[in-house]
């Protein structure tokens, strides 16, 4: 047998095309995999349900700002009212003190000196008021006395001048006598009333005298207007000279406690009155103690002028303190003015969606510049 029989033999034979299927139709692959079709309906699918949540889903924008625990009102200053040298001093920074509590005591020799010697002088006056006084009851009673000698002497002249006895001048004198004794007992009466008067007006002018000297001494006792906290005391040692309108000392008002935050001018418009927050207290952190809920209470209408620190301008908002999250962990009576926290204020609600587009903004807006 030949080679090229030997190869036809083995070489399969050819097959022929079909007549009804076209020679374009030869070139095309085959059909995809059936799993492969229904991975990509699903993300396609989910793509398209994501973009519908997104844009009817509501996100909350929040801001975080920096601020501090202060007291609703602010600190009070505790000042001197007249001038004097300390005798002690009764606080220490940082005590606490209720109202009406003595601080400082001070006071100046002059006061004291002028009010011994005008309760000296008082006293005088009411010995010599009741000296005249017994004096004048004393001139009244011996012109009374003899009064009725001039009357009992009277009526004796009368009858003896009925008699004949005597002349009718006589009854006339003694009648003149009487009438004098009468008048003298009168202006000794009216002297009386002058001098009691002139010794009370005396006395009503060293009283007021007194009592202005003795509301003096009484402010020489500085004490406290308000319960609260001492923030710190200029004088420490008896002995020091304190001005009229000096402040002696610094008190932190034991009230009602808030938070005071700054706000940056670009995010003031989204943030009013009644927003609600979340503070976290530096000194008790959120993780252990949970956070505070707040709202927003009032909101300065200007801005802070810029300063080295803060270059940019600033809102001031006030916060009252609701609740604490975890209230058995942390209670608001342990919070102190002056303790720093990060307050986290809900501004408003967006669509999911618009997060997105705001990345991708914020990502190409220096590439932008830059060009």
């Amino acid at each position: 047998m030949s080679l090229k029989k030997i190869v036809g033999v083995l070489r399969p034979p050819k097959s022929k095309p079909k007549n009804n299927i076209p020679q374009a139709d030869l070139g095309l692959l085959p059909p995809t995999p059936l799993w492969s079709r229904v991975m990509i309906w699903t993300i396609g699918a989910g793509s398209v349900s994501l973009i519908i949540w997104s844009v009817f889903t509501k996100v909350e924008e929040t801001v975080m700002l920096q601020g501090e625990i202060a007291t609703a009102k602010p600190a009070v200053p505790v000042k001197a009212l007249d001038p004097g040298v300390i005798e002690s001093i009764l606080i220490e920074p940082h005590q606490p003190i209720t109202t009406e509590q003595p601080l400082i005591i001070y006071g100046d020799d002059e006061t004291k000196l002028r009010l011994k010697s005008l309760k000296k002088r008082l006293e005088l006056i009411k010995i010599q008021n009741v000296s005249e006084v017994n004096m004048y009851d004393f001139r009244i009673e011996q012109s009374k006395q003899q009064l009725a000698l001039d009357r009992d002497m009277l009526r004796r002249l009368t009858f003896l001048l009925k008699e004949g006895a005597i002349q009718e001048t006589q009854v006339i004198e003694k009648k003149t006598q009487i009438s004098k004794a009468e008048l003298s007992i009168e202006s000794i009466r009216e002297e009386k009333q002058r001098s009691i008067h002139q010794t009370e007006q005396t006395s009503e002018e060293l009283k007021g005298s007194i009592q202005e000297l003795e509301a003096k001494s009484n402010r020489f006792t500085i004490t406290s207007p308000v319960n609260g906290f001492i923030q710190d005391v200029k004088y420490q040692s008896p002995g020091t000279r304190i001005q009229q309108g000096d402040v002696v000392a610094t008190i932190i008002p034991d009230r009602e406690l808030i938070a005071k935050v700054k706000i940056p001018s670009k995010l003031s418009a989204p943030i009013e009155v009644k927003s609600l927050a979340n503070l976290d207290v530096d000194a008790f952190p959120a993780s252990e103690f949970g956070s505070i809920e707040a709202e927003v209470i009032s909101l300065s209408p200007m801005t802070s002028a810029p300063s080295g620190d803060s270059p940019q301008k600033l809102y001031s908002a006030d916060l009252k303190l609701l609740k604490p999250s975890a209230p058995d962990l942390f209670s608001l009576d342990q919070l102190r003015p002056g303790m720093a926290i990060t307050a986290r204020i809900r501004l408003r609600e967006k669509p999911a969606i618009s997060t997105v587009f705001e990345f991708l903004s914020n990502l190409f807006d220096p590439l932008t510049e830059q060009r």
